[in-house]
């Protein structure tokens, strides 16, 4: 697969998350590409792809990464880090709002259940040499159709081995 042709110019990506520092777009059916606030800062997306390869690599739940490449957004060039899209809700959205829980026909243990699995899952990840600064539920997605967590952001992220 020829990646840097396939992640490359993208008239209108839809924006479906906007976080402290940058902003993620679907670029596509399978993936989305996060994109820092300041375009300038590549290293900071080699970082929280490399962090996320690392964690992947080692069997935590995280967005399969594809790479940092740089695409056009309406003819601009931009670095970006893609990875794969998940289809799903955030974690803290769920447990702060009453009517997604009844939409998504949640009991208060169903989400006790979710978020303990996303905390389960930050302390592999920690007791693997990781650092999450922010590991909370904000950076966590729960997919339905596959019952399972994914931790997302890795931009504060250290490795400590």
């Amino acid at each position: 697969m020829d990646t840097q042709k396939q992640f490359q110019t993208y008239e209108n990506p839809e924006l479906i998350g906007k976080g402290l520092d940058g902003f993620v777009y679907r670029i596509s059916e399978n993936h989305v590409a996060k994109i820092d606030e300041d375009v300038t800062f590549i290293d900071s997306l080699k970082h929280q792809y490399d962090i996320c390869k690392k964690l992947y690599e080692k069997s935590i739940s995280v967005p399969k990464p594809e790479g940092v490449f740089q695409i056009q957004i309406k003819g601009i060039p931009i670095p970006a880090f893609i990875m794969q899209f998940i289809e799903g809700f955030n974690i803290k959205k769920i447990k702060d709002s009453p009517d997604l829980m009844k939409q998504l026909k949640l009991s208060a243990d169903d989400v006790n259940r979710i978020c303990y699995l996303h905390t389960a899952e930050v302390i592999k990840a920690e007791r693997l040499g990781f650092h999450p600064t922010d590991g909370g539920y904000n950076n966590g997605i729960w997919s339905p159709s596959e019952n399972k967590n994914y931790l997302i952001d890795f931009s504060y992220w250290k490795e400590t081995n």
